[in-house]
């Protein structure tokens, strides 16, 4: 059916007026970047404890299932045992929590902080220890030292004025990091975001089927059909890509560190602790995660201990090819499907604007976006009657559309 020219002329003015309005809205938007960007922030500001309240019923959903569909699973099913079996879930999930930051707060913190401090405090000494081991390595090869002194005159000056500063400022953070935990504090001076969020997950857990039928039902109401079952489809695959991951992420790496303790523990390693916490926490970011944290542990041996420096590193080999072949693919499965190639950039690109926290999202949101790209422009080479494989455009010759078949 083809179009008349009135209504040809009536999208093209549409088309027109549309253009024209973004593109006063984009120069008010320009004009007035400090006062919008002001209004967002304190919006972000007040909006605080419900992202933090999401983002905690988020990360301990699975571990609510987990009670509720295997803990609690005897509760009867119907109407008020359901409800039971919610409130008992969520109380044991709360339990869980607590108990693990209060190990964390107060075990694991305290050993971590002394590790590090004695680490910075006999920094001069283990460089001291580290030098008479090269030399004497060097003299049973027979090979000339006289470069040795300048590149050690170098090293000390570093370390010196890096161990300074770090001395200065690592009490003042020492220090601080109980603030972080002092929930106590934060009531005498007002309810703190932490709290109201812990409060707003929990009546996010007990009605997260009723908050997910309310948002569906305002959207279809809103919305035509066709396109709402797309932004169900789409929300799907988000929460099963960026659950899969990040729980599964977070799990991969608490195993991760566990095993690099009770290694570095049985391997006799200094700073066991230490050292299983930046493998467990570098383990968290994709791909440059486990080097990075093994760079950084092999600096700490091979300062502490040079002699036990190759075992480490051979430790930290061992412990990733376990993790890339046999943890890994078992508890995350292939819930990104990005290559390599775009893992790198998601996490160069989101780390640069959001630091930690975008290394570890920017993965799961870019396989999104990498997925519905995909979707996209094979539902238009299907419209086109071209291939949708990849590897029919391998060639330099033009893609030529598949003719239809009579029947």
């Amino acid at each position: 059916m083809t179009e008349t020219p009135n209504k040809k002329n009536s999208n093209r003015d549409i088309r027109k007026i549309v253009i024209i309005g973004a593109s006063i809205a984009f120069f008010l938007f320009l004009l007035n970047f400090e006062l919008i960007r002001g209004f967002l922030a304190e919006l972000l500001k007040v909006l605080t404890p419900f992202i933090v309240g999401f983002a905690i019923a988020y990360l301990l959903n699975p571990v609510l299932n987990f009670f509720e569909n295997t803990i609690f699973c005897f509760i009867g099913s119907k109407s008020r045992g359901a409800k039971l079996r919610r409130v008992l879930a969520i109380i044991a999930t709360m339990l869980s929590a607590i108990i693990v930051l209060t190990t964390l707060v107060s075990i694991i913190i305290p050993l971590l902080s002394e590790s590090v401090t004695t680490l910075f405090n006999n920094t001069q000494s283990y460089i001291v220890q580290l030098e008479e081991y090269i030399y004497d390595i060097a003299e049973q090869f027979e090979v000339e030292t006289s470069g040795f002194d300048e590149m050690f005159a170098t090293w000390e000056k570093m370390t010196t004025n890096f161990v300074g500063f770090a001395q200065e400022r690592l009490p003042k953070i020492l220090n601080y990091l109980p603030n972080l935990f002092d929930f106590s504090k934060q009531l005498t001076s007002g309810i703190s975001s932490a709290l109201i969020g812990i409060v707003i997950s929990i009546y996010l857990l007990y009605g997260k089927e009723k908050f997910a039928a309310q948002i569906k039902k305002l959207g279809y109401a809103l919305l035509k059909s066709k396109n709402m079952d797309r932004i169900v489809d789409v929300a799907r695959f988000s929460h099963k890509t960026f659950n899969g991951f990040i729980v599964g992420k977070l799990i991969d790496s608490l195993i991760i560190g566990v095993l690099a303790f009770i290694s570095t523990e049985i391997l006799r390693m200094p700073f066991p602790l230490l050292l299983s916490v930046i493998i467990g926490v570098t383990n968290i970011i994709p791909f440059f995660g486990p080097i990075v944290g093994g760079i950084i542990g092999g600096v700490i041996v091979l300062m502490v201990d040079p002699t036990k420096a190759l075992w480490f590193a051979i430790f930290v080999v061992i412990l990733q090819q376990l993790d890339g072949n046999v943890i890994g693919p078992k508890i995350l499965g292939d819930s990104t499907g990005l290559p390599a190639l775009w893992v790198m950039f998601a996490i160069i690109v989101f780390g640069g604007m959001f630091g930690f926290v975008g290394m570890f999202v920017g993965v799961p949101f870019f396989s999104v976006i990498y997925a519905l790209t995909r979707e996209y422009a094979e539902r238009k080479l299907e419209e086109k009657k071209l291939p949708t494989k990849t590897g029919s455009y391998y060639t330099s010759a033009p893609i030529i559309p598949e003719k239809k078949t009579k029947e």
